[in-house]
């Protein structure tokens, strides 16, 4: 009982200090450091690298993004891991929501110019829920030889989103903080509500496999 107390008390603390940064990301362009961290980031020089960034950028968000979604939706439910898919889409979707609401809630102007508000970032927020969550359910692949390659590539994806968008200037590093701890906490929720009920429903959903 005092491990689940405390657990939800960290929980109710970081959700508290993500209210508390979009409120200061409302009042301020850009935190201190942002800029200098920012053109560090836009500085580095490797080859391949601009390349890789924008690979990496595109599957945290727009139409290769929505193409993965669907592909990874489709391949569950065909196969017939149904909760699983359910667990996927509705933390893609939620993801999704909460973002445009944090966008026009917060209102913060870009790096450069343009219509869409820039905090949370929404790349960063996509992938640690999404591949995320893809993560959590590669942990049922019985195969090591197959399992810890897919959790790596995941990882990596997730890793590499923020600064990717650091790098191609489009949100600024706190963007991107953001983005990840909002994701972090409704991916944190996603998989206790999953463990939590999942058991409940999976039997009136063909339910195939873990976790």
């Amino acid at each position: 009982m005092q491990r689940r107390q405390a657990i939800i008390a960290v929980y109710v603390l970081l959700a508290l200090g993500a209210a508390f940064l979009s409120y200061l990301a409302h009042l301020y362009p850009y935190f201190p450091g942002d800029v200098e961290l920012a053109r560090w980031v836009q500085g580095l020089d490797f080859p391949g690298l601009g390349l890789a960034m924008e690979v990496v950028s595109r599957l945290g968000g727009g139409p290769v993004a929505a193409l993965v979604v669907l592909g990874c939706l489709a391949g569950l439910f065909l196969a017939g891991y149904v909760a699983q898919g359910l667990l996927l889409l509705a933390g893609a979707a939620s993801g999704y929501l909460l973002n445009l609401a944090l966008k026009f809630l917060v209102d913060r102007p870009r790096p450069q110019i343009s219509v869409d508000s820039s905090f949370p970032s929404g790349h960063a927020m996509h992938s640690i829920i999404f591949y995320g969550l893809l993560f959590y359910l590669a942990s049922a692949i019985r195969s090591r030889g197959l399992r810890l390659p897919t959790q790596t590539v995941l990882a990596l994806v997730i890793l590499a989103q923020g600064p990717s968008r650091v790098y191609l200037g489009v949100h600024w590093p706190s963007d991107v903080a953001g983005g990840y701890l909002i994701g972090g906490l409704l991916l944190w929720a996603a998989v206790v509500a999953y463990r939590r009920w999942g058991q409940q429903v999976r039997p009136w959903l063909g339910h195939r496999g873990r976790p």
